[in-house]
C-alpha cells in the first residue's frame, strides 16, 4: 500500500509539474507570437525608412546638381557684370535684370528646399537609430526566448525521464 501511495503522490507532482510546464509553453508561444509581430513591424519600419532615405538621397543629389548650376550661372553673371563695369557701358538690360531676379528667386527656393531636405535627412537618421535600437532589443528578447524554450525542453525531458 505504501508503494501505491508513493506512486500516486509522485504522479500528482508530475501532473502538477506537467501543467506548470504546459502553462509555461503557452506563455512562450504567446511571447513568440508577440515577438513575431514586433519583428514584422520592425521589418516594415526598416523598409519604409530605407525607401524614405533613398528618396531623400535622390532629392539631395538633384538639389546639389541645381546648386552647381546656379553657382555656374552666378559666376557667368558676375563675370558679365565685371566686364560691363570694366567697359563703362550702360547698365545691363532689363532682360538680364529679369533673369538675374529669377535666378535669385530660384536660389532662394532651392535654399529652402535644401534646408527642408537636411531636416528630413536628420529626422530619418534619428528614426534609423531608433530602429537599430529596437532591432537590438528584439534580438535580445529572441535570445531570451530561445533560452526559455531550451529550459522548458530540458524540464520536459527531465519529467519524461522520471516518468
Amino acid at each position: 500500500m505504501n508503494n501505491i501511495a508513493e506512486i500516486m503522490e509522485r504522479l500528482k507532482r508530475v501532473v502538477a509539474e506537467n501543467n506548470s510546464l504546459a502553462a509555461k509553453l503557452d506563455e512562450c508561444r504567446h511571447t513568440i507570437a508577440l515577438r513575431d509581430k514586433e519583428i514584422d513591424m520592425l521589418h516594415t519600419m526598416v523598409a519604409d525608412a530605407r525607401a524614405a532615405r533613398s528618396a531623400t538621397d535622390n532629392k539631395m543629389e538633384e538639389l546639389n546638381l541645381l546648386q552647381n548650376y546656379i553657382a555656374e550661372i552666378k559666376e557667368v553673371m558676375q563675370n558679365a557684370s565685371l566686364e560691363n563695369n570694366a567697359n563703362h557701358t550702360a547698365p545691363a538690360s532689363a532682360a538680364v535684370n529679369d533673369e538675374m531676379d529669377e535666378l535669385k528667386e530660384l536660389n532662394a527656393y532651392l535654399s529652402v528646399q535644401l534646408k527642408e531636405l537636411k531636416a528630413e535627412a536628420a529626422s530619418l537618421k534619428e528614426r534609423n537609430k531608433l530602429l537599430e535600437q529596437k532591432s537590438a532589443n528584439v534580438a535580445e528578447l529572441q535570445s531570451k526566448l530561445n533560452m526559455a524554450i531550451e529550459e522548458r525542453d530540458g524540464w520536459k525531458n527531465y519529467v519524461m525521464s522520471k516518468g
